[in-house]
């Protein structure tokens, strides 16, 4: 029978990291909701660059707006590390959303 033995015991190394970092997602779910709005009122097509020979490359100044009117309604500035993640989620919903159209249209 083989037994693992597992060890608990701290380390004075493991103290650098015991404390995680707290954020305010206040942004994020601001940003979330006001690309759901925006989706709704101008659809997918108001998120993808125009012209040029990739047919659904999504315009990364839209996301910044996107943000940018987040930022605006909460009347905040938040740390470079929860833009990053709010950047990040509202590229992938429209990553998301991108994909549901190609396959759609039979891409």
């Amino acid at each position: 029978m083989n037994v693992c033995k597992l060890d608990f015991t701290p380390k004075p190394s493991d103290n650098q990291h015991a404390m995680g970092e707290l954020m305010d997602l206040t942004l994020l779910w601001e940003a979330r909701r006001l690309l759901k709005a925006q989706l709704e009122a101008g659809g997918l097509d108001s998120f993808l660059s125009r012209g040029g020979r990739q047919w659904f490359q999504i315009a990364p100044e839209r996301i910044e707006e996107v943000l940018l009117c987040a930022q605006h309604k909460l009347a905040t500035t938040p740390s470079a590390k929860v833009l990053d993640l709010a950047r990040r989620e509202i590229r992938r919903e429209l990553i998301r959303q991108v994909a549901c159209a190609m396959v759609q249209t039979g891409f």
